[in-house]
């Protein structure tokens, strides 16, 4: 459970597939979710491309979502080479930039699946 970790997001945003669904109630109990079609089956750049529209009022963001696009997401905001993400491995990233101005290698990942 990722509130266990200190993890309070103000949004989670989420694939509308039946496992990033079942991965969002178990991670995030009680917590609201977002299903976003958008990130079924997403490029890292289209998935930077929906963060980038986020409301600057968004402190924590959790994104519920899919390989290669979630771990290829990571590599490109972190610029970190990890080999992959299993099923249900998660990134923790910082940034002091607001979403629209995310960008490549502008932040630093706080837990990656190499550290669970």
């Amino acid at each position: 459970v990722l509130t266990d970790l200190g993890v309070r997001p103000d949004l989670v945003l989420c694939s509308p597939s039946v496992r990033t669904r079942q991965t969002a109630e178990l991670a995030l109990p009680g917590t609201d979710v977002v299903y976003e079609p958008e990130i079924y089956e997403a490029y890292a750049d289209e998935l930077l491309a929906l963060l980038r529209r986020g409301d600057p009022e968004v402190r924590t963001l959790v994104l519920v979502g899919h390989n290669p696009g979630v771990h290829e997401l990571v590599q490109l905001l972190t610029t970190r080479d990890d080999e992959g993400f299993p099923p249900g491995a998660f990134a923790v990233i910082e940034t002091d930039d607001e979403w629209s101005g995310l960008d490549a290698g502008r932040a630093v990942a706080r837990w990656s699946p190499k550290e669970q």
